[in-house]
């Protein structure tokens, strides 16, 4: 079985529009976070759960924002950020699959830590929720550093994915995660596939396999990543193009997920497959023998 895969979100919390945003002001995230708004039609709590629990930060939304409000006045450009769609905070997501089989809380305590000091921005708040599918911590933090107002600029795109590696090997993999893969441009994934397939043809794995090589290509065309990697290691992070600051969907699978084990359990049943075929056309050729050589004697 599959490790389970990471889940490692970062947004910014404003007003803003830009980029097809969803605007959220700081005080409705903490009401959020926090539980004091009801859930709606499309969510709902499960207050039957284990209960959720608040890592960092106060227990009152309004507390949140009031310390944003202050460490925001406290930065000697905070008068540049007036505008109603500035960035308010910096929020984190962090989940795992319910099934996952981890220590939930040890993950998240580490992970709090980790942002802590890899962002080196006060945390306004961290909250733990249970009442969900899946287990998940919300992490909202003050752009503010060193007397200075940040904005976004802290998750923008390159940080995000310095930010999504670094997370990935120094605290998702040591908790039993691992790392979804970057989805790749299409250009890229057929220049992969082409690439391995190439391979596997001076490999002589066509004749030799011929019932199910059909199969095997059908299966690199679809998701040429482990092959790539098996054949030339580190390929398939220069072939790799990243269009999104996010990792991994809550619950489910991204579409650049390394699918190594489909396509070992594929080739394995179409091998099996093949074996048995093999095997019944020696019983039927060695029953004929044995037919052939009584019929002969009975002749006699």
């Amino acid at each position: 079985m599959k490790s389970p895969a990471m889940c490692f979100l970062g947004k910014s919390i404003g007003l803003s529009r830009c980029g097809n945003r969803k605007p959220q002001s700081l005080l409705a995230a903490a009401q959020h976070n926090l539980r004091e708004l009801p859930s709606g039609p499309l969510r709902s709590f499960n207050p039957a759960t284990e209960p959720n629990r608040v890592l960092a930060g106060p227990s009152r939304a309004c507390e949140v924002v009031e310390q944003a409000e202050r460490l925001k006045q406290a930065c000697d450009n905070a008068q540049r950020f007036k505008r109603r769609d500035h960035c308010q905070a910096i929020e984190f997501v962090i989940s795992v699959p319910s099934w996952s089989g981890i220590d939930v809380m040890g993950y998240f305590e580490a992970s709090l830590a980790w942002l802590r000091q890899r962002m080196a921005l006060p945390v306004l708040s961290a909250v733990v929720h249970h009442d969900e599918e899946h287990p998940h911590m919300h992490i909202l933090l003050s752009p503010a550093r060193d007397g200075r107002y940040m904005g976004s600029a802290p998750i923008n795109k390159a940080n995000m994915q310095q930010l999504r590696a670094a997370f990935s090997s120094e605290v998702a993999v040591r908790h039993g995660l691992r790392h979804l893969a970057p989805k790749m441009a299409p250009g890229a994934k057929r220049a992969a596939a082409d690439w391995v397939l190439s391979h596997l043809r001076r490999l002589d794995l066509p004749s030799r396999h011929e019932l199910i090589w059909p199969l095997i290509d059908e299966q690199v065309r679809r998701d040429p990543v482990p092959l790539v990697e098996l054949f030339e290691g580190g390929v398939a992070e220069r072939l790799a193009h990243t269009n999104s600051s996010c990792v991994g969907i809550e619950g489910g699978q991204s579409n650049g997920e390394i699918n190594l084990t489909g396509l070992s359990n594929a080739l394995g049943n179409a091998t099996r497959s093949l074996c048995d075929f093999e095997c019944f056309n020696d019983v039927v050729r060695e029953s004929k023998a044995i037919v052939t050589q009584t019929a002969n004697r009975l002749e006699a």
